[in-house]
């Protein structure tokens, strides 16, 4: 698409008169075709090399920067410890163990719910007679709680997220080198660990079935599972 010649001049006068020297040129409102080439001020064309400089150093900043930032999404990440890291040596594999018992403590399993509101689950021991269902604790007492209730959904959620914990150090333990290549104080703690936390695992079963009945029933970790629609 063509621009209109007066639309073309009116921009350039209008730019010409910006500059300290534009009465000494002039231009023609009509297209002139043997006209004398049009001469730019000093003034012009050292502001437009100024702009141009400043554009292209913008530009090869922010190539730069772009470029730079791939050594920074290199560096592995401090606050993330994959499993072969966690499990490299005795001290790793007993801090995910005591991780794994983490979740039986808290008001979402013995601290409160599975040894308080689970087990007397009667108006008298959670609440006066009088006490009406309030969609929480008390509809335990009522024998009207639903999975929509806070105090059923999360100890279900906590009991197997001890589960997962569980199950990761059940598959890891085994896989490491000083289970059985280490010495014998490494290997017996690590033999250790993996029969305290076998025991764990059943311990978060035997809750979700006391409480549930049936329930669902993963024994290796989350990430290998051939599907997650138990």
């Amino acid at each position: 698409m063509s621009v209109p010649w007066t639309l073309w001049v009116r921009e350039l006068r209008a730019l010409l008169e910006q500059t300290p020297h534009a009465r000494t040129y002039k231009v023609h409102d009509t297209p002139q075709r043997h006209s004398h080439p049009l001469l730019i001020p000093t003034h012009f064309i050292m502001k437009f090399t100024t702009l141009r400089a400043i554009w292209l150093t913008a530009t090869l900043a922010a190539t730069l920067g772009i470029t730079a930032c791939k050594s920074y999404l290199d560096v592995d990440p401090q606050a993330l410890y994959a499993g072969e890291d966690t499990f490299s040596d005795v001290a790793g594999a007993t801090a995910a163990v005591i991780g794994a018992y983490d979740l039986l403590s808290g008001d979402t399993s013995y601290g409160t719910r599975l040894n308080l509101y689970y087990p007397y689950d009667t108006d008298e021991m959670q609440a006066s007679p009088l006490s009406l269902a309030d969609g929480a604790r008390l509809s335990i007492a009522r024998y009207t709680a639903l999975p929509v209730n806070a105090e059923v959904r999360n100890p279900w959620n906590t009991l197997y997220q001890g589960v997962e914990r569980a199950n990761i150090c059940i598959k890891y333990l085994p896989q490491m080198a000083l289970y059985t290549g280490g010495t014998s104080a490494d290997t017996a703690a690590l033999h250790r660990l993996y029969g305290e936390v076998l025991t764990l695992r059943a311990q978060y079963y035997f809750e979700l079935i006391r409480n549930w009945g049936d329930v669902p029933t993963p024994l290796q970790p989350s990430i290998d599972a051939a599907t997650l629609n138990l």
